[in-house]
């Protein structure tokens, strides 16, 4: 099964609530098929092209590193506003222990089962980061082949 397809249902069965949340890998993959010519252009600029760095790629600004750098930041901006409002909620579970009286089964109940939630939730943001991780791997693997490939040197021996 192809990388994009099984990312997609990844994403669809654990949190398809955060599905726009996530890096555009069919976008990402689109713009470099569309093969950018610049992309090989500031490719060149590294030493060893096969080792090259998105850093080194985007010297030129092509169209695909643009589209990167803004999914970077989408994603980037999701995970630190999640993140606050954990810290928030985390302030406010600390709250609810301590105020707890152990002799109300019911209260202890509610308070464990939040305390649950919340970790479940932790636990989505990261699987959230590890497939967003996933993502930038696969992607800057497609631009340093598809900058390769693209090579005026480049030819292939089978």
């Amino acid at each position: 099964m192809k990388f994009g397809k099984r990312l997609r249902e990844e994403v669809e069965e654990t949190i398809p609530e955060w599905k726009s949340e996530f890096i555009s890998y069919k976008q990402l993959k689109k713009q470099l098929n569309q093969n950018d010519p610049d992309l090989w252009e500031t490719y060149v600029c590294c030493k060893r092209p096969r080792f090259a760095t998105l850093d080194c790629l985007g010297v030129g600004g092509s169209g695909f590193i643009r589209l990167f750098e803004g999914e970077i930041e989408k994603v980037n901006a999701f995970f630190v506003n999640k993140e606050e409002d954990y810290i928030i909620r985390l302030k406010e579970l600390q709250e609810m222990v301590a105020k707890l009286d152990d002799d109300d089964d019911e209260e202890v109940l509610e308070v464990q089962k939040n305390i649950l939630d919340f970790h479940a939730e932790m636990v989505l943001l990261l699987h959230y980061s590890l497939l967003n991780l996933t993502e930038i791997h696969e992607d800057r693997e497609e631009a340093q082949e598809e900058a390769y490939e693209g090579s005026p040197s480049h030819t292939f021996h089978a």
